[in-house]
């Protein structure tokens, strides 16, 4: 986050030379929808100040018609050192944002997954996971890591070496089931998008708390609240256990919701 914001300043610094270099030389504003103008005055550095850190093209504020209008596409198009300064900045930017980039198919190695020079790797994935899935069990993180580096069973061997990672990551006892985080995550609402493979046991109550904030009088209008709910959550046949689960999961939102933060 610390090298996002020094690039934007970098970006905002950039601007602001140019403009100053501009407004010494009074180089002349071209194909403009405006009549030309001798120099950028306040006003238009006033503009340049309101644009938004990312370069919107929405056009700022109207100032009076005798004032050119400015905007970020006017800048880059007419200002060519500006332009190549942004560029820069969006490359600085670009790999900012990759440093972190995730596992390819080629990076896993099923013949290595029990060597000690593989641990990186799989520490690497066991993060990664956790941190795009959200919340998940044992069996559920064991699984995932398994069927990544293609096989279709979880044995005994590979829920252990899994296992050994456990400690890079926060713990959730959610009714006697462990659930895992990434450190310093745990939150009380989670967003729901699908099961994905998961049995609803696998589902932590902070997902099922947050669709039934999103659909509060729906369920609560319904003739089988829990019914309803299920539904929302994409299960097919309520079965005795996923009702009493979502049961437990549906007290526990109220317990929290009455909680004071």
């Amino acid at each position: 986050m610390g090298r996002v914001c020094q690039t934007a300043d970098r970006v905002d610094g950039l601007l602001r030379e140019v403009l100053v270099k501009d407004r010494q030389r009074r180089l002349a504003l071209v194909e403009l929808e405006v009549p030309e103008v001798d120099s950028v005055d306040d006003a238009a550095l006033t503009t340049l100040d309101a644009l938004p850190d990312d370069i919107s093209t929405e056009t700022p504020t109207a100032f009076p018609q005798s004032k050119p209008i400015l905007t970020s596409t006017t800048v880059l198009n007419h200002l060519p050192e500006t332009a190549a300064a942004v560029q820069f900045a969006s490359a600085d930017l670009i790999e900012a944002q990759s440093e972190a980039q995730p596992l390819s198919e080629h990076t896993l190695q099923p013949d290595k997954f029990f060597d000690e020079d593989y641990s990186d790797t799989l520490e690497a994935l066991v993060l990664q996971l956790i941190q795009t899935q959200g919340a998940m069990t044992a069996a559920a993180l064991a699984r995932s890591v398994a069927q990544l580096h293609g096989w279709q069973r979880t044995g005994g061997r590979i829920q252990a070496r899994v296992t050994t990672f456990h400690g890079l990551l926060d713990q959730q006892d959610e009714n006697g089931t462990i659930f895992f985080w990434p450190k310093q995550g745990v939150v009380p609402r989670a967003t729901f998008t699908e099961l994905g493979g998961r049995s609803l046991r696998e589902v932590s109550r902070t997902e099922i708390a947050w669709m039934e904030d999103q659909h509060t009088a729906r369920i609560s209008a319904s003739v089988d609240p829990v019914l309803e709910l299920s539904r929302l959550l994409g299960i097919a046949r309520l079965s005795q256990d996923a009702r009493s689960y979502l049961d437990q999961c549906r007290c526990w939102r109220a317990e929290d919701s009455a909680t004071p933060r």
